[in-house]
């Protein structure tokens, strides 16, 4: 249906299932909807869930708190040194880095003030 519509935003929830199931149906999502002038956001529970072509294909990442070994790979995947610092977020903080912008450390809540983390 989102290969007919134009200039969407597509939530894929559970996208390291749905993706993973479905990879030649659902690759697009990430390689070719920008095309069709959609944003594609992918929700997951795990870094590693999602296919290292769907995240390489990503500009911007919220990353709230993750294990250590989701935080490296994560770190290792944007060259984001920074997103170490996920396995040590507290409750509703998070971290939101652009391929090319600077890092911020934020609060889903709102009760705490952004601050740059690098």
């Amino acid at each position: 249906m989102a290969a007919k519509e134009r200039q969407c935003a597509l939530f894929i929830d559970e996208s390291g299932e749905t993706i993973g199931r479905y990879n030649e149906e659902m690759f697009w999502l990430a390689t070719r909807a920008r095309h069709f002038g959609h944003d594609s956001h992918f929700i997951c529970q795990r870094a590693q869930q999602l296919n290292l072509t769907v995240r390489s294909q990503c500009t911007s990442l919220a990353c709230f708190r993750v294990s250590n070994k989701d935080a490296e790979l994560l770190a290792d995947d944007w060259a984001r040194p920074e997103l170490r610092e996920a396995a040590n977020l507290g409750p509703g903080d998070f971290i939101h880095v652009s391929r090319f912008g600077p890092a911020s450390r934020m609060n889903a809540f709102g009760d705490r003030k952004l601050r740059r983390v690098a």
